[in-house]
C-alpha cells in the first residue's frame, strides 16, 4: 500500500520553525517508524520564491540591528487590510510557485510553522486540484502576528497557550478548529539530565560548586550585548561563573575570547554548539533573547530566565509569559542585568523562588501529541 505523505512547511527565520518541524518529524517517526513518507520543505527557498530573500535578509538584518524599523514594519502589516493587500500582490507569485512543490509531492495533510503559509498552500493546492487538510502550528503567545489567524479555510489551529487561544477567539475562529496542546520542542527536552552527568558537566566547565552557572546565549547569532554583560561579570568578581554561546557569530567570539584572555577566569566562551540541551541542564540561570523557542526549552528545564533583549512585536508576548509567571527577569542594560545575577548569587533563596515559580507553570510538552493529532487527521489512517 502506497505510504501517506506528511509535509510540514517551514521557513529558516529563527529556530522555532525549522526546529518545531524536525521535532515533530521525529515524533511521528519514533511512533509509526516509516509508515509515512514525511517531507519538511523550506517553503520560500525550495519553491524558489522571489519573497525568499526580501523575508530572510530583510528579517535578519531589521530585527538584529534596527528593531524600531522591524517593530514598525510589523504593527503596519499586522493590521489586517494590509496583510491582505500585501498577499493579493506577492501571493500569486508565491502560490504558483508552491504548487509545482505539490505537484511532485502530493500530501495527504500539510501542516505549516509560519504565518502566512495556510492560505498559500490552500490557494496552490486548489490551482492543482489537490484537496489535503491543512493545519497551522501556532509559535507565538498572544503578540503573534495576526496573519496566523486570518485565513480560516483549513482543518485546524494548533495553540500552546491559552492566550492565543482567547485571541483566536477573539479574530473569529470557531472553537472546533482550535486544539490546545503542549509547546512543540525537540523530544529530548521532555525529561531532565540526570543529577550526575549534570555535576559532571559543571565540574567539566570550570563551574566551582557553590557558583552560580549563568548561561548567556542568543541564537544562532549569539546575544547582542553578550560582550557587556560578560565585562560585567568579569569585573564584579563574585560568584557568577559564565558560559557564552556565541552560535554562527565568529565575530562576537573572537571578541569575547580575546576578553577572557585579561582575566584570571574560568569563563567559557563556544562558537555555535551542538549541546545545548546539555549547557541549559547545567545551568542556574539563562540569559537571553525573548524567542519562543529558547523561552520554553529553558522553562521546560525548569530554568530561570533573564531577557536581555526581544524583537519588538512578535515576542513582546513571550516577555509577558515570563514576566506574568515569575519566572524571571526583562532587564535590558548589561549592568543592571549582572546585578540582578549577583543579587541572586548571594541571595539563593531568591533564585530558588523562581525555580520553584518555574516548576509551579506545569508546562506542557506537547509535540509527541502533535505527532499523534496529525497521524490522526489523515485520511484513511489505520491508526
Amino acid at each position: 500500500m502506497k505510504k501517506k505523505t506528511i509535509l510540514i512547511g517551514m521557513t529558516n527565520l529563527g529556530a522555532a520553525h525549522k526546529q518545531s518541524a524536525v521535532s515533530i518529524s521525529n515524533a511521528l517517526r519514533e511512533k509509526h517508524g516509516d509508515k509515512y513518507d514525511i517531507k519538511i520543505i523550506d517553503v520560500f527557498s525550495e519553491g524558489k520564491t522571489i519573497i525568499d530573500p526580501i523575508f530572510k535578509k530583510g528579517y535578519r538584518y531589521f530585527s538584529n540591528h534596527f528593531t524600531f524599523i522591524y517593530a514598525l514594519f510589523f504593527h503596519i502589516t499586522n493590521i489586517p487590510f494590509i496583510t491582505n493587500f500585501l498577499q493579493s500582490v506577492f501571493g500569486g507569485h508565491a502560490v504558483r510557485q508552491i504548487s509545482k512543490l505539490l505537484e511532485k509531492i502530493k500530501p495527504d495533510i500539510i501542516i505549516t510553522t509560519y504565518p502566512i503559509f495556510p492560505v498559500i498552500f490552500y490557494e496552490a493546492c486548489k490551482l492543482i486540484g489537490i484537496n489535503p487538510k491543512i493545519i497551522a502550528l501556532i509559535l507565538d503567545y498572544e503578540t503573534g502576528h495576526n496573519s496566523w489567524l486570518l485565513f480560516r479555510k483549513i482543518d485546524s489551529f494548533l495553540v500552546s497557550s491559552e492566550e492565543c487561544f482567547r485571541k483566536a477567539l477573539s479574530m473569529s475562529i470557531p472553537e472546533n478548529q482550535i486544539i490546545r496542546t503542549g509547546v512543540p520542542l525537540s523530544l529530548k527536552f521532555s525529561r531532565k539530565m540526570d543529577p550526575e552527568a549534570i555535576e559532571k558537566l559543571r565540574n567539566d566547565l570550570g563551574c566551582k560548586k557553590d557558583d552560580i552557572l549563568a548561561l548567556i546565549a542568543g541564537g544562532g547569532e549569539g546575544l547582542e550585548n553578550a560582550y557587556s554583560i560578560l565585562k560585567h561579570i568579569l569585573n564584579s568578581k563574585t560568584g557568577i561563573h559564565p558560559v557564552v554561546v556565541c552560535g554562527r557569530n565568529k565575530t562576537l567570539k573572537k571578541r569575547l575570547k580575546k576578553l577572557v584572555s585579561g582575566y584570571d577566569t574560568n569563563a567559557r566562551v563556544f562558537g555555535f554548539v551542538n549541546n545545548m540541551y546539555e549547557l541549559m541542564n547545567a545551568a542556574d540561570i539563562i540569559v537571553s533573547k525573548g524567542g519562543f523557542l529558547t523561552l520554553n526549552e529553558a522553562l521546560f528545564l525548569g530554568k530561570p530566565l533573564i531577557i536581555a533583549s526581544y524583537v519588538p512585536g512578535q515576542e513582546k508576548g513571550n516577555v509577558k509569559f515570563v514576566l506574568k509567571n515569575h519566572a524571571g527577569y526583562y532587564i535590558p542594560g548589561s549592568a543592571k542585568l549582572v546585578e540582578k545575577i549577583r543579587f541572586l548569587s548571594n541571595h539563593k533563596e531568591a533564585l530558588h523562588r523562581l525555580k520553584e515559580n518555574v516548576k509551579e507553570m506545569n508546562l506542557k510538552h506537547g509535540t509527541r501529541e502533535i505527532a499523534n493529532i496529525i497521524a490522526g487527521k489523515i485520511p484513511d489512517n489505520d491508526g
